[in-house]
């Protein structure tokens, strides 16, 4: 992972199903200007702290965190990536602020909304 800044035209990076990639494992691609398409996906380690990382991103077009550790408050900070077209939150226990808080920045940009209930507290 820490090899991942010597490709700074890599567009798209699949890291899907790596339980032992965590938050911190992500940092390198901080900043990463070319990436347009990151699937983290069944990465149970990637948390909110992960997130923060990916918000220096500014290119991320497709974001699928299905199955990690993101919670309502990661997921609302993505509202921060103005060019997110696609974002699967698939088994994430999201609360509807935070999908309140994702609403498409243009008429012709849509993103996925994850099906989850909030939890009654």
């Amino acid at each position: 992972m820490a090899y991942l800044g010597a490709f700074p035209y890599l567009n798209s990076l699949n890291l899907a199903g790596c339980p032992k990639v965590s938050s911190s494992a992500i940092w390198p691609i901080t900043g990463m200007k070319s990436l347009r398409k990151l699937d983290l996906s069944r990465c149970p380690k990637i948390t909110d702290a992960g997130i923060k990382h990916l918000l220096s991103i500014p290119t991320l077009e497709e974001l699928n965190i299905s199955q990690t550790g993101v919670t309502s408050d990661g997921v609302s900070l993505l509202s921060s990536l103005k060019n997110l077209s696609l974002l699967d939150l698939g088994g994430l226990p999201v609360l509807d602020d935070a999908l309140c808080s994702l609403q498409c920045h243009s008429p012709d940009q849509h993103q996925e909304k994850s099906q989850a209930k909030p939890v009654a507290v």
